[in-house]
């Protein structure tokens, strides 16, 4: 700008310059000095053919100017020349044939030097991480901050192009490569003086051989580096499908004995990030006490050992259980499910029901197995002696069909459990005793269930202040399956994980809620519509005050609207009417929601979901504790091939075949009973076999084992 303001000046003043120069220059120079200047710069300047009576008038300061514009221009005509030079040193073409150097093309052949005249002008290029995705490789004249570094980079760009090198100089100083295949390309590389940085010095000719599937350089660590996120996510995926997913991200042919090894190498790798995350507990720990007030962080540590080792973690945060104690249903389910990440071990979780008969967590730990010991550190009965306890039938009914089958048995035993009236619940455990009556010493399925108190398993004899009458413990399971992913990480990611989880779940619950029109909460209006359906096939008669009679085909209820007394027991148990007290209500016209108890009304649900969770800082601003650092629990690895499916039930659904146990089996060779085909001659050969007989002639007894089992 500066050069144009001048050259404005100039041309204001008239002074026009035709052929004014000292004597000791040439026309040569003047002629390079108009070349050198853009063509719109002379349009304003006239020839030596025209008429000039200024011209031997000029003042010195316009020769001045006109000198210094025209050593900025050359000037920048050599950064220009600079800069395409260092940009043609960079680009690579677009063919992948080879790496364009200074040399001509018709020249790529010959060996390429960085030594030459203009040496000091060309800025040659670092190679910085991230190059490699834009197709950039090492080049002439590029800087690497290391010796291993180069190594890195040459064995990265050898194995994406597919090219296998061979190493001719492998020295601390210098490293020289060509193809192992025997074409022309060649590159060397030394350090330079007084500092550990490597150079390109030699590039020579280009790649002509075909691209390679199987390549040395792609060894067990250079593939463990590229699986490595696979292995921190999925610890436990087969070789065959790493070496499937390395043919398809890699783009190499490898065995599965190299695959096991990088595996084995990512595994490594992985654990060793993992470990430094666990010395960061104790500050996580403080960090969530004082972004979350009142909450609860609890960890136990093994401090036999040096550095302490992990045991358990206890976690609960102050918004959850001040939104529990604030208007959730006081019934909790506990249930433990299995961590999947590097380092073993269980979570335990404690979830309760919000208003609209939703998940709401309340707690979680981490324990390294589940056993009696750490769910009493979590919680138990001897924790909180005077807490009514509930089994799940699903897996209380697990139990009992292993030594009690057949589907009347299972039919009866879910009656007693789900009734809600305790007079059906005596005359179905009657029945029970009936249909499997006392053979002997054996026990019987009444006897069975009998030694477990009926108030744990049976709903009629639940308590109704809970407003609850859930007899499986499927909340829990949802709420495991809500935290599948974070189960696969490391313990401070999942406890981040599900917090962060949770934290977006009660803004979302709430702004729902809100949106909502109604005083009952949504769920629950589909169960009172369902109650309503069924009302329509009763009919009440009406007593006195609120007391009414209500026919639902052959039985009769008694309903006492004004003190919540039903003969059918649903009411008082669940918080909303059943189909008989609908009936009752329809009579005077009463409303329905004006009966529903409060624990499942929109403005409770409203105040459990106002207590939220504030956000914790990332881990480089946690708080910094002076309790020390934790270890990281030590490996385990069990006994023989990892279960790939969990053991399935008789009540699970899914699977391409039915149980086998228990059946009988017939032989299509011999057409006995008791084995199949394949054991056909091993019956053979054991019916061929005399028999022996002792005691002057008379056959032993048989030998007959009874195993009985109890919950």
């Amino acid at each position: 700008m500066q050069c144009l303001m001048k050259f404005w000046v100039v041309k204001v003043l008239n002074l026009k310059i035709i052929s004014h120069r000292p004597e000791n220059e040439s026309e040569e120079s003047d002629s390079s000095f108009i070349s050198d200047c853009p063509s719109w710069m002379l349009e304003d300047f006239e020839g030596p053919m025209d008429d000039d009576i200024f011209a031997n008038k000029a003042p010195d300061h316009a020769i001045t100017i006109f000198k210094t514009l025209r050593a900025f221009i050359k000037e920048k005509k050599k950064r220009r020349a600079a800069e395409r030079q260092l940009e043609l040193i960079i680009r690579r073409d677009v063919d992948g044939e080879g790496w364009f150097s200074d040399a001509p093309a018709e020249e790529a052949d010959d060996i390429e030097s960085l030594r030459g005249s203009d040496d000091e002008r060309i800025v040659h290029p670092v190679w910085t991480d991230g190059m490699e995705k834009r197709g950039i490789g090492p080049c002439l004249g590029m800087k690497f901050v290391s010796r291993e570094k180069y190594r890195e980079v040459l064995r990265d760009w050898a194995v994406r192009n597919g090219w296998d090198l061979k190493f001719i100089a492998n020295e601390k100083k210098k490293i020289t490569v060509v193809c192992k295949h025997g074409c022309s390309w060649r590159i060397h590389a030394s350090h330079r003086q007084g500092s550990t940085t490597y150079q390109v010095k030699t590039l020579r000719g280009v790649h002509t051989c075909s691209y390679k599937t199987e390549n040395a350089q792609a060894n067990y660590k250079y593939i463990g580096k590229r699986i490595e996120n696979m292995v921190r996510y999925n610890p436990n995926e087969g070789l065959e499908s790493l070496k499937k997913k390395i043919k398809r991200d890699v783009g190499i042919e490898c065995s599965l004995h190299k695959v096991f090894r990088a595996k084995k190498y990512a595994l490594e790798l992985v654990r060793g990030e993992v470990a430094k995350e666990y010395e960061r507990l104790y500050d996580y720990c403080e960090t969530v006490v004082k972004t979350n007030r009142r909450s609860t962080m609890i960890l136990k540590v093994d401090r036999s050992l040096t550095p302490p080792v992990l045991q358990r973690v206890y976690c609960c945060l102050s918004g959850l259980r001040d939104g529990f104690l604030d208007g959730c249903r006081p019934i909790i389910g506990l249930d433990g499910c299995f961590l999947k990440g590097i380092f073993k071990g269980q979570l335990l979780t404690a979830v309760g029901r919000d208003g609209n008969d939703n998940l709401y967590p309340i707690a979680y730990a981490y324990v390294e197995i589940e056993k009696f010991d750490t769910w009493e550190w979590f919680l138990m009965s001897s924790v909180a002696p005077n807490a009514e306890h509930r089994f799940c039938l699903r897996h209380m009914y697990n139990n009992f069909k292993k030594s009690f089958k057949g589907e009347e048995l299972k039919r009866l035993f879910w009656r007693a459990a789900s009734t809600y009236n305790v007079k059906k619940h005596l005359r179905v455990m009657a029945e029970i005793q009936r249909v499997h009556p006392k053979k002997g010493h054996d026990e019987t399925p009444y006897e069975w269930l009998s030694k477990i108190p009926s108030h744990q398993w049976a709903r009629c004899f639940f308590p109704n202040r809970t407003k609850c009458d859930v007899v499986v413990n499927n909340i829990s399971e949802s709420f495991n399956s809500y935290i599948l992913e974070a189960r696969e990480l490391p313990i401070i990611q999942m406890f981040e994980w599900m917090r962060r989880k949770i934290m977006a779940r009660i803004q979302v619950k709430r702004e729902g809620m809100e949106r909502f029109k109604g005083t009952v909460c949504p769920n629950i209006m589909k169960k009172i519509d369902t109650q309503t359906a069924l009302s329509r096939n009763c009919h009440a008669i009406w007593g006195s005050g609120e007391t009414y009679e209500v026919m639902h085909g052959l039985d009769n209820h008694v309903v006492v609207l004004d003190e919540h007394h039903y003969s059918c027991g649903m009411f008082q148990m669940v918080g909303y009417p059943c189909c008989h007290a609908i009936a009752a209500m329809g009579f005077h016209r009463k409303e329905v929601e004006d009966y529903v108890n409060s624990y499942l009304k929109k403005d409770v649900y409203l105040r459990v979901y106002s207590h939220s969770i504030n956000p914790i800082p990332g881990m480089d601003d946690f708080e910094e504790s002076s309790l020390g650092k934790v270890s990281a629990p030590k490996v385990k690895i069990g006994v023989g091939r990892p279960k790939k499916k969990r053991i399935r039930d008789g009540n699970d659904i899914g699977g391409t075949s039915g149980p086998r146990k228990g059946l009988t089996h017939t032989c299509s060779i011999c057409g006995e009973l008791g084995h199949n085909k394949a054991g056909h001659n091993k019956h053979r050969k054991q019916s061929e076999v005399p028999l022996q007989f002792e005691d002057e002639g008379v056959p032993p007894s048989p030998s007959i084992l009874i195993s009985s089992s109890s919950i």
